[in-house]
């Protein structure tokens, strides 16, 4: 049985959405257990179990079904600044974003981009954030963790990756709404600017890419003269 077997049964049968823990451990994170890069299970007190002893540990199973896992990221180097990029970038590419990860509910609200704008400390933007305007991230002051991801787990996590450290370079970004009638050139364009460029990523863009319609080679479409293959 591989990981991501294990991740989704331990998962359904605990009733709690698997969170990866990113790039730093490649771990996974299901309540009290972890489940390292190797597929081995750890309980709360460092203790190694087999996933039978888990399922048979309880007479009732939860039958509870996830589309979705959540990506953590350690709140280290983030500040007012940092934190209002990254939202206002979300926002801006929010339409993409939601076809990209198949999502059906917006990941932050005009309401709380309006709200930061005038916002100076990084405490004061945490206490505004909540459920109703930021719906697919989570913020604390340890780690933000992003909850809309359905997909390849390790695409996601080189993407929100490279938005993490977007976020931390630039000093300023805009929150206005994208408009195109080419998703795919257009969110291929971004993904280069946030570094996702060379053929190390060729994999992760294909991913992301393929559930967007339009040409990501031409601005304004495949030319008349050239086959679709």
């Amino acid at each position: 049985m591989d990981r991501k077997e294990k991740v989704k049964i331990l998962g359904k049968h605990l009733g709690i959405k698997p969170k990866y823990l990113g790039v730093q451990s490649f771990a996974y994170e299901v309540g009290d257990f972890t489940i390292t890069r190797e597929g081995t299970i750890i309980d709360k007190a460092g203790d190694e179990m087999k996933l039978d002893e888990i399922l048979n540990s309880s007479e009732e199973t939860t039958e509870t079904e996830f589309d979705s896992i959540e990506i953590s990221f350690p709140m280290e180097g983030h500040d007012e600044r940092t934190i209002k990029n990254l939202l206002n970038m979300i926002y801006s590419k929010q339409s993409l974003i939601k076809k990209v990860f198949d999502c059906s509910e917006n990941i932050v609200e005009k309401e709380l981009i309006d709200e930061i704008s005038t916002l100076e400390s990084l405490s004061e933007i945490l206490t505004t954030i909540n459920k109703e305007n930021c719906k697919g991230i989570d913020f604390n002051d340890e780690k933000l963790t992003f909850n809309f991801i359905n997909g390849d787990i390790q695409t996601s996590s080189e993407f929100l990756s490279l938005l993490i450290k977007k976020a931390k370079e630039l000093q300023y970004t805009s929150s206005k709404p994208i408009e195109t009638d080419n998703d795919k050139y257009t969110f291929r364009t971004w993904l280069i600017r946030l570094g996702m460029i060379g053929p190390e990523y060729k994999a992760h863009r294909k991913t992301l890419l393929s559930s967007l319609t339009g040409s990501s080679a031409f601005r304004n479409g495949l030319p008349a003269n050239k086959e679709v293959k």
